[in-house]
């Protein structure tokens, strides 16, 4: 009966190993888990922290678009205010910005000067 004894302890040690392994690997897949979680809530709070930093730079870019975009009005404003012309002087300057378009537009690919 003594290798009766030995197989049956024998058996029992196997069946004792794979419940602890078995017991490692659960331990191992909630542990897992675990870090899955954490990770993808790490991940989310990345995400609300970077749309909001971009939201923030959004609308601090469109302020400062439309502060230029004001700046330049004002200053088209009081250039146009600026300009008088006298009778004669427009037809002048017409005919100088007709003649600088037709130069500038007829030059040959080659010119230089």
């Amino acid at each position: 009966m003594g290798n009766t004894e030995s197989v049956g302890s024998a058996i029992t040690r196997v069946l004792r190993a794979e419940q602890e392994a078995l017991a490692a690997i659960a331990a191992c897949e909630s542990e897992a888990k675990e870090v899955q979680r954490q990770a993808r809530q790490a991940a989310r709070a990345v995400l609300r922290r970077t749309r909001k930093r971009v939201s923030r730079l959004h609308a601090a870019c469109a302020a400062r678009t439309h502060e230029l975009i004001d700046e330049i009005e004002r200053d088209a404003g009081e250039c146009s205010a600026s300009v008088v012309a006298v009778d004669g002087e427009r037809e002048l300057l017409q005919a100088a910005i007709q003649a600088l378009a037709t130069e500038l537009t007829s030059r040959g690919a080659g010119d230089d000067d």
